[in-house]
């Protein structure tokens, strides 16, 4: 048998893929299931693999050349099969590609193709060459002769632009830039004078590009440093996942109109139920999972946002299919949870959860990443306050989520503070409006702010020790008292603890120092913070120990050092944000921020 290798289409939104490698040669002996070559789309890579024993007859694309799904990309047969038909129709099929997609198909000379020529660039090659040009306008090759001439001249071949109408940059080129600049230029009579008022050397100024005399505006332009210079640090092209990354969202900007609408929402409430959860059931349930299940909850209440918008069709889904956007090294990775409103909450969580964790090791598959029907991204745990999110086509819409952040609220019975979050929702506005989208979001805050219908049955929120008797916050104000020696009492509402000096210094040696307090202080503001980032992050933490040490032992404090121990499942990267992210919200630690030195480093217990 004999068959034709093409492109495989790894999704409804993916438009093209490339080869990122090949692991057979052409003529080279392959079995059913040995890898042929590798290509990425879609943000990710896969395997293309052979399907019956035989031989790579042909290959119609090299390394880095990219094509639609289906293009032809080799042929597999029997070593001594006749493969004229399958190479016709593999060049029928690339012929009919739209032309920029098949120029590399044909010989230099505009010939048909031969053999040698097959071994490669069938399909669009968008990798350039110095020797080489195309259609487009403007110079876009280098003669071999002009790069010995810039080298030999020692020249900066890209600094040299071609002679009018010409695409080629030439030897001529060349030379007529290097007198350019190594000439001594004309000065116009004003400009001689100019040039010794400033104290100029004519011959340190360089040759206007068009040979024409340098005037006393152009010393006046040197004299001040002229427009700043932009020294190029690094550059690189966006390819691999990146490259994917910046056309989708090209994709995304130039076809779908976006709006995006903001709201703030209390989430004490949804705290709340988190802690009911995982109370009584199983499993690791996260402020994300309860998120989840609100958005579930709206989408089935305004399903024209659980749908894609393709060739000017809206096409509304019965399954919610949410992805959650992932940060991963080389971009972001969006991987779907399906089904998300026949799911319990414990499987959500383990669900979501166990998606998370393959992503961000690297080892999920193509199905991981199919079949979207919303996305949800949250920047909350990198202490993001609201963002922009930018649609993922074909969908229609997302959602970002802010970090929840302490808000002063008034109330008849005066001010308290309450955690509040930031829910910002992008969608394409030739899809649905938005009144549309505000009423999406209404039905998102009613399920975060009254969270009980988010949890199973049985479930409360607000369950825990009734009979424990509320302590009246003092508003941050405490009293010291000292009635005689250094030893007193602090009270801070309904707490009162003491404090003394060590017997050398004229103490009683009985209390801790006011500075043993403070290090308490800290300690105990980096370990609630510690816990905090954990949850964010949805890390396990079984526990954390914080060690503060204040130096010198005498005097004033000049820096601290504190020792986070953490006993945690969580992967190196996580925890490192963790700590990092505990360090800047500590309300303690950024009193001192800017007088005393504060180094933070953790262990793992």
């Amino acid at each position: 048998m004999a068959y034709i290798v093409t492109m495989p289409n790894l999704g409804m939104s993916m438009t093209t893929g490339e080869v990122l490698q090949w692991f057979a040669d052409r003529d080279a002996a392959v079995a059913d299931g040995d890898r042929l070559l590798e290509i990425e789309a879609e943000k990710t890579t896969a395997e293309i693999a052979a399907k019956e024993d035989g031989v790579l007859r042909e290959r119609f694309a090299d390394v880095g050349d990219k094509g639609p799904p289906g293009v032809p990309l080799a042929i597999v047969a029997d070593e001594g099969a006749d493969i004229g038909d399958l190479t016709a129709e593999a060049r029928s099929r690339l012929d009919d590609l739209e032309p920029a997609d098949t120029d590399a198909s044909a010989g230099d000379d505009g010939s048909e193709p031969t053999a040698d020529d097959a071994e490669g660039g069938a399909i669009d090659d968008e990798r350039s060459t110095d020797d080489a040009g195309d259609s487009s306008d403007g110079p876009v090759g280098v003669s071999p002769r002009a790069r010995r001439r810039a080298a030999e001249l020692d020249v900066d071949i890209h600094q040299v632009t071609a002679a009018v109408d010409e695409r080629m940059v030439t030897e001529d080129d060349v030379h007529a830039w290097h007198e350019r600049q190594t000439a001594t230029p004309r000065l116009t009579p004003r400009a001689k004078r100019r040039a010794e008022e400033l104290g100029l050397d004519p011959s340190d100024m360089p040759v206007p590009d068009d040979g024409s005399a340098v005037t006393a505006d152009d010393l006046d332009a040197l004299a001040t440093g002229g427009p700043a210079s932009q020294t190029v640090r690094t550059e690189r092209e966006l390819d691999g996942m990146r490259g994917q990354i910046a056309d989708r969202l090209s994709e995304s900007y130039r076809q779908a109109v976006h709006v995006t609408v903001d709201r703030s929402v209390d989430v004490e409430a949804l705290f709340e139920a988190v802690d009911a959860a995982r109370a009584e059931i199983d499993g690791d349930v996260s402020v994300q999972d309860l998120l989840l299940r609100a958005v579930s909850r709206a989408l089935s209440e305004h399903p024209a946002f659980n749908a894609t918008f393709e060739d000017g069709v809206h096409r509304q889904y019965e399954e919610h299919n949410v992805g959650i956007a992932v940060d991963v090294d080389d971009g972001l990775l969006t991987p779907v949870v399906p089904d998300v409103a026949s799911k319990s909450l414990s499987e959500l969580s383990a669900t979501r959860r166990n998606l998370t964790e393959r992503v961000q090791a690297g080892e999920y598959d193509l199905d991981d990443l199919a079949g979207g029907t919303f996305t949800v991204s949250n920047l909350g745990p990198l202490d993001v306050d609201s963002f922009t999110p930018i649609i993922n086509p074909p969908e229609v819409a997302i959602l970002g989520l802010g970090r929840a952040e302490q808000r002063a609220v008034h109330t008849s019975e005066g001010t308290t503070s309450q955690r509040h979050l930031t829910m910002s929702l992008s969608f394409d506005h030739r899809v649905v409006d938005g009144a549309d989208a505000a009423r999406f979001l209404e039905t998102i805050s009613e399920g975060v702010t009254e969270p009980e219908r988010l949890l199973p049955e049985g479930v409360a929120v607000g369950g825990g020790d009734t009979d424990a008797e509320e302590i009246e916050p003092a508003n941050r104000q405490v009293t010291a008292s000292n009635d005689d020696g250094l030893a007193g009492d602090v009270d801070f509402g309904e707490y009162a603890w003491r404090f003394d000096e060590p017997a050398d210094v004229g103490g009683s040696g009985t209390a801790p120092t006011p500075v043993d307090h403070f290090l308490g202080s800290l300690a105990s503001c980096l370990a609630v913070s510690t816990r905090l980032q954990a949850e964010k992050y949805d890390a396990d933490l079984a526990s954390v120990d914080v060690d503060v040490t204040g130096q010198p032992d005498h005097g004033r404090i000049e820096n601290i050092d504190a020792t986070l121990t953490l006993e945690s499942d969580a992967d190196e990267e996580t925890v490192e944000r963790i700590v990092t992210s505990a360090k800047r919200i500590c309300t303690v630690s950024n009193l001192i921020r800017d007088d005393v030195g504060l180094d933070v480093r953790y262990e793992r217990s």
